[in-house]
């Protein structure tokens, strides 16, 4: 199933719990690193290096298998969608 950032927050996003998904965006590290197996995946590319969108709910977390480059460039990623409805800092997806 292809997502696009329209879908986040609306029913489409909420109903792909579970499902293996594509979604293409931004990858933004906490920390600055070459590669990274954590890291948010944003809308458009953030403005400096640990700069993520106040709006938790317009970035989605990201845990690899295996590193990613983090070259600023948009990327397509796969994986499965989990949505998250308890989370203390505010992470939705």
């Amino acid at each position: 199933m292809r997502l696009n950032w329209q879908d986040l927050g609306c029913v489409r996003a909420e109903a792909a719990d579970g499902a293996t998904v594509e979604i293409d965006g931004f990858p933004a590290a906490l920390l600055s690193s070459a590669r990274a197996t954590h890291f948010m995946l944003t809308f458009e590319p953030g403005c400096c290096p640990g700069c993520l969108p106040r709006d938790r709910t317009a970035s989605v977390e990201v845990f690899a298998v295996s590193p990613v480059p983090m070259r600023g460039r948009s990327l397509r990623l796969s994986g499965r969608w989990h949505v998250r409805h308890d989370d203390a800092a505010g992470w939705r997806y």
